[in-house]
């Protein structure tokens, strides 16, 4: 059937080279397709298989901003009266953002020109650029948004007194600017 094929390809094609003829064409076409699709299949993706836990306790893992966070409302929550040992883990929907001055330049250039068949020719080419605005080496912040907190765990020793409870959940409430809901206050290991 091949031989049959490359007979049939020769004869068509007569005078022209194998990929010159319409048969030569699709098969090239047929074999890059196949190469890029060759190229662009995944491979497999590798899942990690979750370490086994023992019955030790595991420690969430917070990254930038969220444990900032957390570390400065441990410290301040211990300070109150009754708290004792205090821990927090701060949930947050993105590390925030922030918005910096740039400088735009934009050009425009305009030209005409006149053709041989009385035909006029008008080019216009326009360009924008936006450079960062620097200050004694420092780029210049206009803005900076805070990162937005979807919820707040502390786990106090003093929790379990109903009057310490109150004041972390309304403390953690105030200095974060969120609502109460959002915030979980529970009796730790230790508390009486």
């Amino acid at each position: 059937m091949w031989e049959d094929w490359i007979k049939n390809t020769k004869q068509q094609g007569a005078g022209l080279s194998w990929f010159q003829s319409r048969n030569g064409k699709t098969v090239l076409v047929i074999v890059v397709c196949i190469g890029l699709l060759a190229i662009m299949w995944p491979l497999g993706q590798v899942n990690p298989q979750p370490a086994a836990v023992t019955g030790t306790a595991v420690q969430p893992v917070q990254t930038g901003k969220s444990q900032q966070i957390g570390e400065q409302l441990e410290y301040i929550l211990s300070q109150i009266e009754g708290a004792g040992a205090v821990k927090v883990d701060v949930m947050l929907a993105s590390e925030g953002s922030r918005q910096y001055a740039h400088n735009t330049r934009e050009e425009r250039r305009d030209t005409s020109e006149q053709q041989a068949q009385g035909l006029n020719k008008r080019v216009v080419e326009q360009s924008t650029s936006l450079d960062l605005a620097v200050s004694s080496g420092s780029p210049l912040l206009i803005e900076e948004k805070t990162p937005e907190v979807l919820g707040v765990l502390v786990v106090a020793e003093g929790a379990s007194n109903i009057a310490v409870k109150e004041q972390l959940t309304a403390a953690t409430s105030t200095l974060l600017n969120v609502p109460l809901h959002r915030v979980m206050v529970v009796a730790g290991k230790g508390g009486r």
